[in-house]
């Protein structure tokens, strides 16, 4: 055998058990951990990512992180919060991570004074695909990126515009998208604004959460990135599964419970110092992207009492429950999907002023102590779910 077909063999064979390799890599283990230093009222948190099997690609994602976030800097000005004490302006880090399968997606707020000598807020978002150690930009999930982004950019037009309850201070330069700041999550990809762009209330940049199901047409829907991504809103048993959801006090890709506290265990998703009331509760809106469209309501109690506050009521304008979705589906949907419910109800033009709904009809689901009430328009397309105690 000649020595040239002999190396042609021998790169054959590490290709094959490289593909080998690869194809069983357990990446079970895999997880984000923050490591954070606090001085005084100021922090600096650095995401690292631990027990991938192949600690170069692990090197290499936590290098590329670091560097990012001008890690070395941001150590410099939290030693100055502790030699000024409270008095200086500090800096402020806060993250949050996802990781489903191969999809690593990591995003950094950082407040106050921002590493190279800028003060404000500014987002760093991380997108990997844990299989390659590769970063994956919108390119790699739409089959037409370009038809993707203008599609995306009417939805936030639309959804912004349309939205009477949006906690928004300005939006004025919502276009173009940005397309290289971005992040997915449970329930689909969330861009994040520089807040010089379009800011919130509370000073941070805007975001912008596009439901999967609102993304569907245009994404690949076979890669390896988004099937698995795809496949977790979708059960082969929809209405077990949400009586099973209803009993616990749970929608799908909600991070709260019927139950919680909401300053204690709802905090962090940053609510809106001012909620809007119905006639027996107060309805708060959240800042953090995956609360996009979702409200929470606690009870209404009279001036000068100090009661607990738990949240007795989810309501969500956007959902994907288990191929349910606002905007899209009927109620004949409903009790196709879900088979007939336990109860109806209807909603005249004055409880809906009183309520903060609009005029239509519902289902009743129920299961344990709580209920779930899918609503619908006077054209019977759903429009709101809330997830509540059953009425006594």
């Amino acid at each position: 055998m000649r020595k040239g077909t002999v190396w042609l063999a021998m790169l054959l064979a590490c290709a094959l058990l490289a593909g080998v390799a690869l194809a069983e890599m357990d990446l079970s283990q895999a997880r984000i951990e923050i490591e954070n230093h606090e001085q005084n009222d100021s922090n600096v948190a650095l995401p690292k990512l631990v027990g991938h099997p192949d600690p170069i690609i692990q090197g290499r994602i936590n290098d590329q992180m670091r560097a990012k976030l001008d890690m070395d800097d941001a150590m410099i000005i939290l030693a100055r919060a502790k030699t000024w004490g409270a008095d200086g302006e500090g800096i402020h880090m806060s993250d949050s991570s996802f990781l489903n399968g191969r999809v690593l997606s990591v995003v950094v707020s950082t407040q106050g004074e921002l590493p190279g000598g800028e003060f404000g807020q500014r987002y760093a978002t991380f997108n990997y695909d844990l299989e390659t150690g590769m970063p994956f930009v919108l390119g790699d999930l739409f089959t037409d990126v370009e038809q993707a982004v203008q599609a995306m950019e009417e939805m936030m037009s639309t959804a912004l515009a349309d939205n009477p309850l949006n906690p928004y201070l300005e939006y004025r330069d919502i276009l173009p998208m940005p397309r290289d700041s971005f992040a997915l999550c449970d329930k689909g990809l969330v861009v994040y604004y520089p807040n010089t762009q379009y800011a919130l209330l509370t000073g941070e940049g805007g975001t912008h959460l596009f439901y999967y199901y609102q993304l569907e047409p245009y994404l690949k829907a076979d890669s390896p990135l988004i099937a698995p991504l795809l496949a977790q809103t979708k059960t082969d048993d929809p209405a077990r599964q949400l009586r099973e959801d209803i009993a616990a006090g749970t929608l799908p890709g909600v991070p709260v419970k019927l139950g919680m506290s909401l300053e204690k265990d709802a905090g962090a998703y940053r609510p809106m110092d001012d909620p809007d009331h119905t006639t027996t509760s107060e309805l708060y809106l959240f800042a953090d992207p995956l609360m996009q469209d979702v409200s929470l309501e606690c009870p209404l109690y009279a001036d000068g009492v100090e009661p607990p506050d738990p949240v007795q009521a989810i309501r969500a304008a956007h959902i994907d429950l288990y191929g349910i979705r606002p905007g899209h589906s009927t109620l004949d949907d409903v009790s196709a999907l879900l088979g007939q419910p336990d109860g109806y109800d209807t909603v005249d033009q004055q409880r809906a002023q009183d309520d903060l709904m609009t005029p239509g009809d519902s289902y009743l689901y129920e299961a344990g102590d709580n209920q779930l009430v899918l609503h619908a328009d006077q054209t019977g397309t759903i429009v709101q779910m809330i997830l509540r105690k059953k009425l006594q």
